[in-house]
């Protein structure tokens, strides 16, 4: 054998035998590098993007905070930011946030006995900036300013923080989670949507169990657009609200009956809307002679067997610290089965004394270890049962109503009826001649649950039979038979070439003699429904106080064009036509390009032919749509609204002038400086009597020295676009010596003026929030806030605005894009031929 052959490597078959049989070398016992120990414990308490939000979570209701933020970009991967209203971090602290086991929670090992707060290894910000680019912004109540600090592997980047503007609290971004550690990056990327589900779970988990808190989960849509979507919101439900003001004033303890109000507000804001209705509660407790005895406080959430949720949902705290329990799950869910075979959500907050759990068993604190876990297992699942039991024994109501459908589910279920419908097709056509016909005459048998009439042309017969008066009237003897009769009301025409039977009602004017007459329809002899009009004293055909009686009648009369009633049209006044003024500009046309594109043909006819039912709330509203009645977010429409409307009058917008005849304006600086300083007296947090002192000053309030900065800043950027902006937007700010005044603003909709409230807020926004050094961009972001500021609602008549303004034109003008159906602005409730079925069962 040669040399060169002795040299050549293996085949890598021969290889892997070998692999089995290699002798490893003897290495000497040597202490890890403290950058290796950093980085183990990194990856042990950071396993997820989940991670790193349960963490800061933790932290920021440690500092007390009442308003959370969970701001998410790529499923975390990209961008993580929590921002709070706590105590926030002194500046002196600062240089130790992100270092390893630096923690003020705890100082001996005997406080683990009466740990009362999340944290207390202090490895969350340590473990975090040794895998990400971590950025700490902070200010506590004392401080005239705010710090912001950055961390690279637990150490400050600059030898001391830098100060700047902000509220009292703390925000932390993290970016760039795993710019290190590859192949957690890789695998986190494939699935950043499942790493966003798993973070909403933990963000709701935590605003089930904290009501006095309100937290919101928003992430960044992926695409072109990047438009913010809020999934999750508590801060607006209404007993939510009143907890937070009594834990912001501190009046003590919030009574239970509230804090049971709110959580199941918030479970029925979380789960399902339908939830509150289902839901039930008990408490129970065991108190021993001994410290070492058994003893535990619970709180228990559940809901009745009648309920079946499409999977069991678990929501466990131990101490208020959010933990996995899967043999209390599990005893749970066998009493269930006792008693029902539907899912349940099951909310369990148990309270033990600190001597008799360790939290300190696993990196993440999910797992605990308790002393009596058997008896507290067997304990509550006892209690739940006999809780059960007193529900087997009682009624509960169900809800009828239908819930509110998965769009895409419609679109599944529609393409798998036409495929059904092609099999029947192609089948029917091998079947013979007369079997084919008499199947075709059964398939097009309507059925009875689908005679409702929602349109004005629709033959008399449908529903005004049973609007036919049962007794002779005086109009009826000296009516002549056998004659056309034409009748006139504000309402019907009815033109009949039959018998017709009239009901005269007086005139409205009381000085005059004279009646109105209003036709009803009469069928003939030969028709089933003229028994139903019979005014011989007879016995009827028909027992009609039975339901659903009359559902299978149908009118026999011969059709005849005269024999309709013609209806009114909608009583709304039609909006003019917008045309889009004419735009040599690429990135105007491209955006507009951008709205037809996006532009949902079936809805836009939805939305031509819809009627207005009513206002639901201050953000919502009713339209019927054909058989459909639909819940819409006229708020949220509007917005999309004024922002077309503002492209398409681009440069050619009518400018509304401010004051009488021309002769007013606002100062620019002043109104942005008293929002400014409202705003900040509003977020006071130890006086209940802002509001009152507030509404008792009488002229402009004393601003801050950096309010007024601000203001100023703001005002120096529009006064520097000033001219751009009275071009294209018709929004004319003119220097009056040092002030700046606004003296006019663009007619974007004929009738409808914006609100005076919100005009400081959209001068402010229209400072800070526009990127003036980009065309397109600068274009579509002053569009946007016209369309925020314009789509504001009045404090007062809000109800007749929406019906007579808003609505009509929504209607006529909107152009809507199909994502408004998954973003929950149009939402379909049910049909008519549904709720036929509900009045069926009455």
């Amino acid at each position: 054998m040669s040399e060169l052959e002795k040299a050549k490597p293996a085949p890598p078959s021969e290889m892997a035998s070998r692999s089995s049989h290699v002798i490893k070398i003897q290495r000497s016992i040597s202490v890890l590098p403290k950058n290796v120990v950093d980085q183990i414990a990194a990856g042990e308490v950071v396993q997820r993007p989940a991670s790193v939000v349960k963490e800061l979570l933790e932290n920021c209701l440690d500092a007390g905070s009442t308003h959370i933020i969970v701001h998410v970009e790529k499923g975390g991967l990209s961008k993580l930011s929590i921002s709070d209203d706590g105590c926030g971090i002194p500046k002196s602290d600062l240089a130790l946030a992100a270092a390893r086991h630096a923690t003020s929670k705890l100082t001996t090992v005997d406080d683990f006995a009466s740990l009362q707060t999340f944290g207390f290894r202090g490895e969350a910000l340590a473990s975090i900036s040794m895998c990400s680019r971590l950025t700490v912004t902070t200010r506590t109540e004392d401080s005239s300013v705010g710090y912001t600090q950055t961390y690279r592997n637990g150490t400050p980047t600059a030898s001391k923080p830098k100060p700047c503007a902000r509220k009292k609290g703390t925000t932390i971004v993290v970016q760039d989670l795993f710019h290190n550690v590859p192949h957690r990056l890789k695998a986190y990327s494939k699935r950043e949507s499942d790493e966003y589900s798993r973070i909403l779970t933990i963000v709701q988990h935590y605003a089930i169990h904290y009501p006095y808190a309100g937290f919101v989960c928003e992430r960044v849509r992926a695409g072109a657009n990047k438009a913010v979507l809020v999934d999750l919101n508590t801060s607006q439900l209404s007993h939510v609200k009143e907890l937070i003001q009594k834990h912001s004033q501190r009046t003590g303890e919030c009574p239970p009956a509230d804090r049971v109000r709110a959580t199941k507000q918030i479970l029925s804001h979380v789960f399902d809307s339908n939830l509150e209705q289902h839901l039930s509660h008990f408490e129970s407790s065991q108190q021993g002679n001994d410290p070492s005895d058994f003893t535990y406080e619970s709180q228990v959430y559940f809901t009745s067997p009648s309920h079946d949720a499409k999977a069991t949902k678990f929501v466990l705290f131990l101490n208020d610290r959010l933990v996995d329990m899967p043999v209390l799950k599990r005893s749970m869910e066998d009493v269930y089965s006792l008693f029902t075979k539907a899912k349940p959500v099951l909310v369990v907050n148990i309270k033990v004394p600190g001597t008799q759990v360790d939290v300190n068993v696993h990196p993440t604190k999910r797992q605990v270890a308790l002393v009596h876990q058997e008896e507290l297992c067997s304990a509550i699942s006892n209690n739940l049962k006999d809780a059960l039991h007193r529900y087997d024994q009682s009624f509960q109501a169900k809800s009828v109503a239908p819930p509110i459908a998965n769009p895409y589910a419609k679109k599944r279920k529609r393409r798998e009826e036409q495929t059904e419908e092609e099999n029947d097709d192609a089948s029917a056509a091998k079947r013979p001649a007369s079997t084919t016909s008499r199947q075709e005459s059964e398939k097009k048998k309507t059925p009875s649950n689908k005679f409702v009439r929602t349109s004005g042309a629709t033959p008399v017969g449908a529903i005004e039979p049973f609007l036919v008066p049962t007794q002779p009237t005086q109009s009826q003897l000296s009516q002549p038979t056998q004659s056309p009769t034409i009748a006139t009301t504000p309402t019907t025409v009815t033109t009949t070439p039959t018998t017709v039977s009239a009901t005269r009602i007086p005139s409205q004017d009381s000085n005059s003699a004279t009646s109105t007459t209003i036709a009803s329809p009469a069928h003939l002899t030969e028709c089933p429904l003229s028994k139903l009009t019979q005014t011989e004293s007879t016995q009827p055909a028909l027992d009609l106080s039975q339901p659903g009686a009359f559902a299978n009648l149908r009118c026999n009369c011969p059709p005849d064009d005269a024999r309709r009633t013609v209806m009114v049209r909608k009583t709304v006044v039609r909006p003019k036509r917008v045309n889009p003024t004419e735009c040599s500009y690429t990135s105007i046309i491209s955006l507009r390009k951008r709205i037809s594109k996006d532009t949902c043909q079936e809805l836009a006819k939805q939305f031509r032919d819809a009627y207005f039912v009513g206002v639901m709330s201050h953000q919502r509203s009713l339209i019927q749509c054909g058989e459909e009645l639909v819940m819409i977010n006229h708020v949220e429409l509007a917005k999309i609204l004024f922002y077309q409307l503002a492209l398409a009058r681009f440069g050619g917008a009518t400018m509304a002038e401010l004051g009488e005849g021309g002769s007013g304006g606002v100062n620019v600086q002043v109104v942005i400086a008293q929002a400014l300083q409202v705003e900040d007296d509003l977020a006071l947090p130890h006086d209940p009597n802002v509001m009152k002192r507030l509404q008792s000053e009488k002229g402009l309030l004393p601003v801050k020295e950096m309010n007024d900065k601000f203001a100023e800043e703001a005002t120096s950027c529009l006064l520097e676009n000033a001219d751009m902006l009275e071009e294209y937007f018709s929004i004319r700010i003119e220097k009056d010596g040092d002030d700046a005044i606004l003296t006019g603003l663009p007619v974007l909709l004929d009738g409808h003026a914006p609100e005076p409230h919100g005009l400081p807020i959209f001068l402010f926004r229209l400072a800070t929030q526009v990127d003036w050094s980009e065309e397109r961009p600068c274009f579509q972001k002053i569009c946007e806030e016209l369309g925020n500021y314009y789509s504001m609602l009045p404090t007062e008549g809000c109800e007749a605005y929406v019906r007579h303004t808003l609505f009509p034109a929504l209607s006529y003008l909107l152009l809507p894009p199909e994502s408004i159906k998954a973003e929950g602005n149009y939402a379909t409730m049910t049909k008519l031929s549904t709720l036929y079925k509900v009045f069926e069962r009455c």
